[in-house]
């Protein structure tokens, strides 16, 4: 990350201060960026592991064909990232790509590429226990520059350009805390009942279990916040 600033201050330097516009236009800077939907597969029930994943698909390439006694200076830089966070706000699982290219030549075609030849796909995934209730937050996103300068003399700056993107994405996950049974239990609907023993899987808190016909448990939330 730290890296990619860096990159992108000196090159918006020298084509903010430095360069001379004029009517050629020898180069060229494509930068692009995309934020595929975080996926999540499984239930977010505490006490289980759910895996979260996303793409993220960058471009980011420059290129410049400097004239007659001129030099070429490109630079591109690239980076994916993810992270999720617990509750508390803790990070629990991150990840990032930073990439960089430089070039420079004279009086030949100059590029950089900080994109894996034209297209990087920043795929994704991790695996998250949710040992806590609450709110839990998946973020994916990317960021992409490119920039070209020509250089009379390799050291003038006459003419340049750049572009720019980035995205990010977020999607929040809820733990839903969960009640085991301690002991067995009546169910009466439709003037029948049935006693149920000690069940060893979990009831999900606020949610509708049913056995067969007319016969179901439901604990509310409310219920559940107060009796723990």
């Amino acid at each position: 990350m730290r890296k990619f600033v860096v990159a992108v201050v000196l090159a918006s330097f020298l084509l903010t201060t430095l360069a001379i516009p004029v009517l050629a236009d020898d180069g060229n800077a494509n930068a692009d960026v995309t934020c595929s939907d975080i996926d999540v597969d499984g239930t977010p029930i505490v006490g289980y592991t759910v895996t979260v994943s996303g793409n993220v698909t960058i471009t980011a390439e420059a290129s410049v064909d400097p004239s007659f006694l001129c030099a070429g200076f490109t630079v591109a830089n690239s980076e994916g990232f993810f992270n999720i966070a617990d509750p508390d706000g803790a990070s629990v699982a991150n990840g990032s790509n930073p990439l960089g290219d430089m070039d420079f030549g004279f009086m030949t075609p100059t590029s950089s590429d900080a994109s894996q030849t034209g297209l990087q796909v920043y795929a994704w995934t991790t695996d998250v226990l949710l040992n806590q209730t609450g709110t839990w937050t998946a973020s994916h996103g990317g960021e992409a520059f490119a920039a070209w300068l020509e250089l009379l003399f390799g050291f003038i700056p006459i003419n340049g350009g750049f572009d720019l993107d980035d995205c990010q994405v977020d999607l929040e996950i809820n733990a839903i805390p969960l009640l085991r049974l301690q002991q067995s239990f009546f169910v009466i609907a439709d003037g029948r009942h049935q006693e149920f023993p000690y069940w060893e899987g979990m009831i999900v808190d606020g949610a509708a279990i049913s056995w067969g016909d007319g016969y179901f448990l439901q604990i509310p939330a409310k219920d559940y916040l107060d009796r723990r």
